[in-house]
């Protein structure tokens, strides 16, 4: 029975329960101890003048009136009534008019919409409207330490025979969310006080300057919490773009694209979101895409969004009071204000995976597939993961290509057809009715393993009649777009007899490699123990270097040093951002490679 005060326990107190009937002895007291503290209201005639018109009150409302009433309690109190109404503003202030009619009765009130959303029991017996009335009445009166009443003594001002207890507790926990003016403190001795106050809570300045904040100020600061994960968590997107507009680039490598907040995704809008995606698919400004196959969508949900976009609205509201009101406010309350900021920070960085749920991409016969992706991660970078894995397992995504894919594709290399590697690579990056590479590097590596088991085999050379060498059964590593590396069928290698050792030859087309590899030696004769190349490249031909240098020594595990240098060129400096930000520290980094700088 730890739920009521101490007092109420004692056996004297029934007896002052049957001397108060029909009221209960807590409304006596209140009105003749608290209230009759002020020197303006008579104890005697001030109190039994209320009581009458208390009683005169729910006399009235007697026929429409759900509530149960064993006893007149201060729950019961309707202080839009003239003769309560009056007494308050007379003693406390005509400020209280607005506390009443912002908080404790009428429609409009706080606790009145909190009763009606909750309906049940809360709108038949006014739970919330109740518990208000009731910390009102015990707001007069008293200072200091035993401002208010205690949360024992509310229960005490509203319980009912058969009604839930825990009601009392949940409708001061609704209106310390919501209303504008419940003030509450927390004492060792008896817990936590509740009272109204004419001073705004940060609850009444949130409305305040939520209303004030703009939904461009929404959209931008959105937008810069996506900004973020512009470079996604390793292993998942390559790149990831925010709004893209109908004159997106050409991107030849895969990139996860979120549409902007007017495409929010519901039955009213699928088409005209599929027709976007369709257009930034096809069209780069005013010429045709070439790489349509690397683009993926997230579209907003509209459920999602809203959501994202209340949470950030609070967020700004709150930033904007702890600024304008940093002197103005209690010790405790801007702590209160710095502790939901972080709070909402932590929910929004959730908040955006469960806005951006719905995946797009453009398949065969220019269809747009769609897939919900489940939400609850509790950041934007884990939703990202669940995403990649998720469009992975939906087959979307591949990070290699295998011999069914290949096949699927047209680009397996069958007797008289060979497969240009760079080909088979840009047929992925361009046609949407084939799955999209996780990377460039995705048919280079299915082709090595495909090398490897002896399924394909790999040859170089300008064209399919200058073949200088092929290979099979080995480990290559490729440069996707090199157009100097066929894929052709399975062959067997010969085996020519030397005495009574047999040695492999790859192929006729390496008759002289193999000859040279009987003497210990290469085709001239002459073999090397070690190989440097180095010198300067002009830019336009930095793509030649794997192919022509690294891939014919791969099998010599080569040292692979780099010197990049730019400068300033017609006054012209690099901009920090591009070093700083743009991915070159941080890729330096993750490679092991120093990056020096001039100021």
């Amino acid at each position: 029975m730890d739920e009521v005060p101490e007092e109420v326990l004692r056996e004297d107190y029934r007896e002052q329960m049957v001397r108060a009937y029909p009221f209960h002895p807590l409304l006596i007291d209140a009105l003749h101890t608290r209230w009759g503290s002020h020197p303006d209201f008579q104890r005697t005639r001030g109190v039994l003048r209320l009581l009458a018109a208390i009683v005169a009150d729910l006399w009235q409302r007697k026929n429409n009136t759900t509530q149960s009433q064993s006893l007149i309690q201060p729950c019961h109190l309707r202080f839009d009534m003239d003769a309560l109404i009056g007494q308050v503003t007379k003693l406390w202030g005509a400020n209280y008019q607005t506390v009443i009619a912002s908080d404790i009765v009428g429609k409009t009130s706080n606790a009145e919409k909190i009763d009606s959303s909750k309906g049940g029991e809360y709108a038949s017996e006014c739970i919330v409207t109740g518990v208000a009335a009731s910390v009102l009445l015990g707001s007069f009166g008293s200072g200091a330490e035993n401002k208010g009443w205690t949360s024992h003594e509310i229960k005490l001002a509203c319980s009912r025979p058969d009604l839930n207890w825990n009601f009392t507790d949940s409708a001061l926990a609704a209106l310390k969310e919501r209303a504008f003016y419940l003030r509450s403190t927390s004492t060792q001795s008896v817990g936590e006080r509740y009272w109204f106050d004419v001073k705004p809570t940060l609850n009444k300045l949130l409305v305040q300057y939520r209303q004030s904040v703009e939904q461009t100020t929404v959209d931008e600061t959105i937008t810069n919490e996506i900004k973020k994960y512009q470079k996604p968590p390793s292993g998942t997107f390559p790149r990831l773009l925010i709004n893209p507009s109908t004159d997106l680039p050409e991107q030849k490598e895969l990139t996860l694209l979120l549409l902007d907040p007017e495409h929010l995704w519901d039955e009213k809008h699928i088409k005209s979101i599929e027709q976007k995606v369709l257009q930034i698919s096809k069209k780069c400004g005013s010429k045709d895409r070439l790489y349509r196959n690397t683009l993926l969508f997230l579209a907003p949900l509209e459920k999602g969004y809203r959501q994202l976009e209340d949470q950030v609205r609070d967020l700004i509201a709150y930033q904007r009071i702890k600024e304008e009101y940093a002197t103005q406010l209690a010790t405790e309350e801007i702590a209160d204000i710095r502790d939901r900021i972080v709070g909402l920070k932590e929910k929004i960085d959730g908040t955006v995976g469960t806005a951006y749920c719905v995946a797009l991409r453009v398949s065969k016969n220019n269809e747009v597939e769609s897939v919900k992706i489940p939400n609850g991660k509790s950041s934007f970078a884990e939703h990202l993961q669940g995403v990649w894995n998720q469009l992975k397992d939906e087959e979307w995504i591949i990070s290699s290509v295998g011999s069914t894919v290949l096949k699927e594709a047209g680009m397996w290399p069958e007797e008289g057809k060979s497969v240009c590697l760079k080909d088979a690579t840009e047929a992925f990056l361009r046609f949407t009715d084939k799955p999209i590479l996780s990377d460039n590097g995705a048919v280079g590596r299915g082709v090595s393993r495909l090398c490897r088991e002896k399924l394909i085999g790999i040859a170089y050379g300008s064209s399919t009649e200058d073949i200088a060498s092929r290979e099979i059964g080995v480990d290559v590593t490729l440069n996707p777009f090199d157009d100097a590396v066929w894929l052709i069928p399975s062959f067997k290698e010969i085996q020519e007899e030397v005495g009574s050792n047999a040695i492999p030859a790859e192929s006729k087309d390496t008759a002289q490699v193999s000859e040279s590899k009987k003497d210990g030696g290469s085709p001239s004769g002459i073999s090397y123990r070690r190989v440097r190349i180095h010198g300067k490249v002009p830019l336009e031909h930095f793509s030649d270097i794997f192919s022509s240098f690294i891939r014919p020594l791969v099998n010599h595990k080569p040292k692979i040093e780099i010197s990049i240098e730019a400068s300033a060129i017609g006054g012209v400096l690099i901009d920090g951002k591009t070093i700083d930000h743009g991915g070159i520290k941080e890729a330096a980094s993750q490679l092991g490679l120093s990056v020096e700088v001039e100021k």
